[in-house]
């Protein structure tokens, strides 16, 4: 994994990713799949996996997918399929499905040993929060985007700049 920096553990190339829309059933549509292919024009597919335990799915600049791996086994089942993994992912809203295809012409991967990083039973470390060291500069980037698809990250965000308001005012 040349050229990587030392807070990402994992890098994937996917030749296709697609999320299982579950809105469409609601409407009174089909359910559907929204995929993505990786290509030159719109920007390759990496299933990134950092060593603060978290899974990351983008495309060039944009983050598609990111959740936390820690306690994984409660929410987080896969499923392998020929060259194919299907993630399903089951949290407070309806169950997520997630479908991503490795780009096997770029490298030889086990399905086996990234099941094992997605369940974290091999090589993930502790949430960066034990860890005594400061992010590169880069790595700040793709936690900020994994912030942004939390959905609590605004309250929280509020909360902490309360308490620095207080903190001041001491």
């Amino acid at each position: 994994m040349s050229g990587e920096t030392e807070a990402v553990k994992c890098v994937w190339g996917l030749k296709r990713y697609g999320r299982f829309l579950p809105q469409a059933k609601e409407r009174g549509e089909n359910s559907s799949w929204k995929v993505f292919e990786s290509s030159k024009t719109t920007g390759m597919l990496k299933l990134t996996v950092l060593e603060s335990g978290h899974l990351l799915v983008s495309q060039a600049e944009e983050l598609l997918e990111g959740f936390s791996l820690s306690s994984a086994e409660s929410f987080l089942k896969i499923h392998q399929k020929s060259d194919s993994l299907l993630l399903h992912i089951t949290m407070k809203t309806p169950a997520e499905k997630l479908q991503a295809v490795p780009d096997v012409s770029q490298e030889s991967l086990s399905i086996k040993h990234l099941a094992q990083y997605f369940m974290g039973e091999r090589g993930l470390s502790l949430p960066l929060a034990y860890h005594q060291f400061t992010l590169p500069p880069g790595d700040v980037e793709d936690l900020l985007r994994l912030c942004f698809l939390d959905s609590g990250f605004p309250a929280f965000v509020e909360e902490v700049e309360n308490k620095l308001k207080a903190l001041l005012q001491e």
